[in-house]
């Protein structure tokens, strides 16, 4: 009888602990299924994904924060992660070059139309390499640093990689380009020449403009540095209002009821402090044959712009009104790209 009951007793212990083993094994199973499908499927199409670009030292992550301040931070997110500079989103995938990964020749695309002097910005090659599984991918590495329960989630690089990021999109997507003064910016560990600063601004933003005048990207706006210093409440406001209006589906863009903005402040036609930097770029340019010669070639378009390359302390913007530059609302004008274009030429031309 005793041998009977100890029989009973470990078939019972045996199949108590299979049943606790299957258990914990769906559980702990379907619990890594749902956190591994989670940022996929949570409602990434109802996510307006805005991407802040622009030169390095173009004020990108100053547009970055304020844009976070204006869009509110109950509805917004930005990308955190440990030990990343600035929480860049180059930083935080694996699927396309980082910045510091790229150079001139690995960029070029296969009909070399676009090995410009500034073709690491912009990096022609990166459209040649999406497939059926790179969206995917990229969406799955950055939505786990984002937080998913908000709308609009922020990414900010320094590149002026639009046109790939709007073919990897799987999200209503916003592309605003951060425009600073030819002098303002800098390549980052690479060779400080004076030639390499204003041919790649100006190769990077012909670049672009021409891009955008053809229609590859849906919703954007390119704002310049400047008058973000300037009236930094009225600029981001307007921004934000623009994002809320036009960033979603077609339905959702069918009806949507403008954001009335409270503007305060009058305009200050104020004087900036330029670092140390920009006055011995300008130098070293007046002093390179090649560099003085495209200053004066490109000099009537950045005047339209508001920069003198002469008198670079002051930002003299030839028109007044809200602090976007371009959207996608109006285009670009067609006159802007074409002398961005003859520029680009110009630039190929002297072998830069």
């Amino acid at each position: 009888m005793r041998l009977l009951l100890h029989k009973v007793a470990f078939l019972l212990a045996f199949f108590g602990f299979s049943l606790v083993f299957l258990w914990t094994w769906t559980v702990d199973n379907h619990t890594q299924v749902v956190l591994r499908d989670r940022p996929i499927v949570d409602n990434h199409a109802e996510h307006c994904v805005v991407h802040v670009s622009g030169l390095h030292h173009s004020g990108t992550g100053l547009v970055h924060q304020l844009l976070h301040e204006a869009l509110g931070k109950t509805q917004s997110s930005v990308m955190r992660g440990e030990r990343v500079p600035e929480n860049e989103g180059q930083h935080f995938q694996h699927v396309y070059p980082a910045f510091r990964d790229r150079n001139r020749s690995s960029c070029a695309g296969m009909g070399g139309e676009s090995d410009g002097i500034g073709n690491v910005y912009y990096c022609p090659a990166m459209l040649e390499a999406i497939d059926g599984t790179t969206k995917f991918k990229l969406w799955k590495e950055w939505a786990t640093h984002w937080d998913l329960t908000k709308k609009y989630l922020l990414q900010k690089t320094p590149t002026l990689d639009i046109f790939y990021l709007e073919k990897m999109k799987m999200n209503p997507t916003f592309h605003v380009m951060v425009m600073r003064h030819p002098f303002a910016w800098h390549w980052p560990k690479r060779n400080h020449e004076p030639r390499m600063v204003l041919g790649g601004w100006l190769d990077g933003w012909a670049h672009i403009l021409r891009k955008l005048g053809e229609g590859h990207v849906r919703s954007f706006a390119i704002l310049q540095y400047e008058d973000m210093i300037r009236h930094p409440e009225r600029s981001s406001l307007l921004l934000a209002s623009l994002i809320e209006s036009d960033c979603g589906s077609a339905e959702q863009l069918a009806y949507k009821a403008r954001k009335t903005l409270e503007l305060r402040g009058a305009h200050v036609n104020q004087q900036f402090t330029w670092p140390a930097r920009m006055a011995s770029t300008y130098k070293a340019c007046m002093q390179d044959r090649q560099c003085a010669s495209m200053m004066h070639v490109a000099e009537p378009l950045l005047h339209d712009l508001g920069y003198d390359l002469h008198q670079w302390e002051a930002f003299n913007k030839m028109y007044t009104g809200p602090e976007i530059l371009y959207s996608h609302r109006e285009g670009i004008p067609p006159k802007v790209v074409q002398k961005f274009s003859k520029i680009s030429y110009k630039l190929k031309e002297m072998g830069w």
